[in-house]
């Protein structure tokens, strides 16, 4: 008989100002789809089947009365863990991917940087460089595109340098690489609402699940769409080629 799966399971140590005893409940209501309990200040979280952490990217969680400042709080107390926030008392949690994702990360971003160093043209980001945005109606937006490259010709070479910490404004180009087989429909609800929404020129979501790049562009209503197994240029990238087929083939 074969034995059950390991259910993946995450800890997230809170701070002190959000006390988990009194609230565990109101959270287990707002948060179906996750098992959560907590020690001290630690939340424990499972999946609720039928929902499984391996078919998305990330999940969320609804934390009534989380602010800004709990949200620094939070990342400080758990530095090995991505999350994103918009303010608005949810915070995404981003999970880890399987090597074949990574693997075509890493090509997508090794291809942008030689092409951008080449050219001088630029700098290019990994998803640790976060961003701090401001939506039209004044919240913060705390996200991270999984690679994103800015112009000198939007931010200075000088100017990029002087960024401390989050990047205070949209990336030329922002690239999503979908890393789950339920997470396209997302990818491109966020480069849209996201991304391009707060000025982003050129966005593109890589997906090996069904095999295309859907590009957008500031100057477009909708995206377009390429198969993933063609060579991939763009006239806003001029010079730039690629082809991520390989790793597209062994990913289904």
């Amino acid at each position: 008989m074969k034995p059950p799966e390991e259910k993946e399971t995450y800890h997230l140590i809170f701070p002190e100002q959000y006390p988990l005893p009194p609230r565990i409940q109101e959270l287990s209501r707002l948060n179906t789809e996750l098992s959560l309990s907590y020690q001290e200040n630690t939340l424990i979280i499972r999946e609720a089947p039928p929902y499984a952490f391996r078919d998305y990217e990330n999940f969320l969680l609804r934390l009534p009365g989380f602010t800004e400042e709990l949200f620094f709080q939070l990342e400080e107390l758990n530095d090995e863990t991505h999350f994103e926030f918009d303010d608005n008392e949810e915070v995404i949690v981003k999970m880890s991917t399987f090597a074949l994702i990574s693997l075509l990360t890493g090509a997508v971003l090794t291809s942008l940087f030689i092409w951008a160093k080449s050219r001088k043209s630029g700098r290019v980001y990994t998803e640790d460089g976060g961003y701090m945005l401001e939506s039209p109606d004044g919240k913060h937006l705390h996200r991270m595109a999984d690679i994103s490259y800015i112009a000198y010709s939007k931010a200075s070479q000088e100017e990029q340098a002087s960024w401390y910490s989050r990047i205070p404004i949209a990336p030329s180009l922002a690239v999503e690489i979908v890393s789950a087989k339920r997470g396209l429909k997302p990818a491109l609800k966020k480069m849209k609402d996201i991304w391009m929404a707060n000025g982003t020129e050129l966005g593109f979501v890589i997906c090996p699940f069904s095999k295309k790049i859907y590009i957008f562009e500031i100057s477009k209503e909708s995206y377009t769409e390429q198969s993933i197994f063609e060579d991939f240029t763009h006239p806003d990238l001029p010079g730039y080629k690629e082809n991520f087929s390989e790793y597209a083939k062994k990913i289904k």
